[in-house]
């Protein structure tokens, strides 16, 4: 009886061994935007027209969620704003007001550093878009696409606070130009835990 006990024993340590432990599972940080203010410009000439579309962020509304994964320095969300996009060309104006802004993060290869694009490309939601014909977000490369390069280490704090700068020339088909961003974004973390909840 000792000896099936033993072996009984010796055969369950063995199956512990082999059974491999559970993968642990990355926190998400939920990350309320509780100011935003800036704007995005886009001046621009072709197809025998000129002009400029611009996108001013006057304030963030305490709404709304952007989730950040440090294990791996991704992240995305929206958030409301009060904003409008103002176009005005050598045959158009428009004036369009602007409800909800996104924001996406993206890891460097160092991984000591956080790309931030805000307002992030969204072909769907374009913040530059207008009735009028011009470019907007959605047309750019990537390299023409407003973006900041930050440290990552901030992302610790519960309090995140970004003032990004960004200038580049783009061509996006028959449309040349330039395109400029400066916002100023303070993001508050509001829950951490592994549902990302």
């Amino acid at each position: 009886m000792a000896a099936s006990r033993a072996a009984f024993c010796a055969a369950a340590l063995a199956s512990a061994v082999l059974i491999p432990a559970a993968p642990a599972v990355a926190k998400s940080e939920r990350y309320s935007v509780t100011y935003a203010r800036g704007l995005v410009q886009m001046s621009f000439q072709g197809n025998g027209t000129s002009g400029l579309v611009k996108h001013t962020i006057r304030s963030a509304k305490r709404r709304g969620a952007v989730l950040y994964d440090p294990s791996n320095g991704k992240g995305s969300g929206s958030f409301p704003v009060d904003a409008r996009t103002v176009a005005e060309s050598d045959s158009c104006t428009d004036n369009v007001k602007v409800r909800r802004e996104r924001i996406d993060l993206l890891p460097r290869s160092n991984r000591r550093e956080q790309i931030v694009f805000a307002p992030a490309p969204d072909r769907a939601h374009d913040v530059l878009a207008t009735k009028c014909a011009a470019p907007g977000l959605s047309d750019l490369d990537a390299a023409q696409i407003p973006e900041v390069v930050v440290p990552r280490a901030p992302f610790t704090n519960d309090t995140l606070r970004l003032t990004m700068r960004f200038s580049a020339h783009f061509q996006a088909g028959a449309y040349s130009g330039r395109v400029q961003m400066r916002l100023r974004l303070v993001m508050r973390r509001s829950t951490r835990d592994a549902s990302g909840r």
